[in-house]
């Protein structure tokens, strides 16, 4: 009996969960060099088969001390085009290092609709850049842990929503340097892609995104905001302006709001020094 109970409880909760994820594994597009190939992720541009051959002209991700390969007769068969064999590591079938956009369209459950969803990627590399329906969400450059993106204000629920991933693995931005084992091409390799877990991910009721706080009798000087105004944002001159959909969705409100000074907060201070002179 007690097994039997558990075992419903976990096939209840396994249902529970897959009803709140989107799984992204399958067929992608890759666009790159001004060209779009059918992809699968998770994977690679290696494993997929594309990028360039390995030549005597590659430039490897690592340092290289010795140079005779490049020059030593008994090599020379090793060097041809097609037959390349590099004795430093081991020679992948192909190589590229660049940007890569990866898109596909996926719907998204209507039931999700006012709840937080997530982007998830448990392991990129290395940079990734996140779009969805034309809307940049965001950037992030984690060699060691998944990149996240709250992608909520972005989605159509119940509609296909696309989804573009663009992955740079170039290392001048992560700054670990060409022999670091998580880039070199002396152990891993500087691949271009996306591996482990891909999906969409619903966590929740969506957070408040934005709290404002005033001064007892506010409302009477008039600094109440009122329910029913459009969102406001401040631009480099100090100037109100109507943020637009995509810097809602980029998170700008809400930094805005997190900076926003309390008002008021000058006049208490100098109602407190008054009290310390005269007290």
């Amino acid at each position: 009996m007690r097994h039997t109970l558990l075992l419903s409880f976990l096939c209840v909760g396994a249902q529970a969960l897959a009803g709140n994820v989107v799984s992204l594994r399958g067929a992608w597009k890759a666009t790159f060099d001004g060209a779009t190939h059918a992809v699968t992720l998770p994977g690679s541009m290696l494993t997929n088969n594309l990028g360039d051959l390995p030549s005597v002209h590659t430039q490897w991700t690592g340092s290289l001390y010795d140079s005779s390969f490049y020059f030593n007769p008994y090599m020379e068969k090793y060097r041809q085009a097609g037959h390349m064999k590099f004795p430093f590591f081991l020679t992948p079938n192909r190589h590229y290092v660049g940007t890569v956009a990866y898109t596909r369209t996926v719907v998204v459950p209507k039931a999700w609709k006012g709840r937080r969803v997530e982007l998830f990627l448990e392991r990129p590399h290395i940079e990734t850049t996140v779009e969805v329906n034309g809307q940049k969400v965001g950037h992030q450059m984690s060699l060691n842990t998944p990149h996240v993106y709250d992608v909520t204000p972005c989605l159509a629920f119940g509609r296909d929503n696309r989804i573009t991933i663009t992955v740079y693995n170039g290392i001048e931005n992560v700054c670990v340097g060409q022999d670091s084992h998580s880039v070199t091409d002396q152990t891993q390799g500087n691949w271009n892609g996306i591996v482990g877990r891909m999906e969409l991910r619903c966590t929740g009721r969506q957070p408040v995104g934005r709290v404002a706080v005033f001064l007892a009798g506010a409302e009477q000087q008039g600094d109440a905001p009122q329910s029913g105004q459009p969102h406001q944002g401040v631009d480099d001159a100090g100037q109100d302006r109507q943020l637009s959909s995509a810097e809602k969705c980029h998170g700008v409100e809400s930094e805005q709001a997190d900076a926003a000074p309390v008002q008021g907060a000058d006049d208490d201070q100098d109602q407190c020094d008054l009290v310390k002179d005269h007290g």
